[in-house]
């Protein structure tokens, strides 16, 4: 669980205890209710923003799975840009999951020329086309 949702549900949980504290002391005044109900609405809007608005990042072990069979499709010749497009995935996680991968030898990095430019391609050999 990432930090900053545990920080918002200790928070919601304060505004609980004190939003019901100030619930019982409503008997003799009224402002107290709404006070307490100003922070129990409080904590209730929080544990809504942590559970349903704080998103866990996706861990680069789940997109390997993807790049390997999208690997396979384009017989193992990955670039970048490649894996960006079909993915839909940010550039940035798109080289640490293909650079993870070659740290773990899945795939092998090359620089290849494409025209005037060159580019990284990530050769997966397993996917390679065998001539026989």
């Amino acid at each position: 669980m990432r930090t900053a949702r545990v920080i918002i549900y200790a928070a919601a949980v304060v505004l609980l205890l004190f939003g019901f504290i100030w619930l019982i002391g409503a008997i003799f005044a009224l402002i107290r209710l709404l006070v307490g109900l100003i922070m129990l609405g409080t904590a209730a809007a929080l544990v809504y923003l942590a559970t349903f608005w704080i998103t866990e990042p996706t861990p680069l072990t789940d997109y390997e799975s993807q790049v390997s069979s999208l690997a396979r499709k384009l017989h193992g010749q990955l670039t970048v840009a490649r894996v960006v497009a079909d993915l839909d995935i940010p550039t940035d996680i798109a080289k640490r999951v293909l650079n993870n991968m070659a740290r773990k030898g899945v795939c092998h990095p090359d620089l290849q020329r494409f025209g005037d430019d060159y580019a990284d391609t990530f050769t997966f050999p397993e996917f390679t086309k065998k001539t026989p």
